[in-house]
């Protein structure tokens, strides 16, 4: 849906798709990060094929100004899914290790 000045609202709780930031995440790694267990969101932030404590480390220092991709590619980095990377997933992930 598009507003009155061209503004695109996107779902992006809702997106999935197959590699986002694939030059990786700015200031953790170069590798893409992966989705280990097909849930749609990317636990392995690092992309050592792993999903480990130190993914949670790279996601908290991770260069959020520099993470300049679209909506539809930062939804793999939403583990909160309310349309925003930022703190509250890093806490998410952290939650979600086994």
């Amino acid at each position: 849906m598009t507003d009155a000045a061209g503004n695109v609202d996107v779902d992006v709780a809702n997106v999935t798709v197959e590699h986002p930031l694939p030059d990786g995440v700015p200031g953790v790694s170069s590798t893409p990060p992966r989705d280990l267990d097909g849930d749609g969101v990317y636990e392995d932030v690092d992309g050592d094929g792993t999903f480990d404590f130190l993914d949670v480390v790279a996601f908290l220092f991770a260069d959020w100004t520099a993470i300049d991709a679209l909506p539809e590619e930062r939804a793999g980095l939403d583990h909160s899914g309310d349309g925003t990377v930022d703190l509250v997933d890093v806490v998410e992930l952290l939650f979600a290790l086994p």
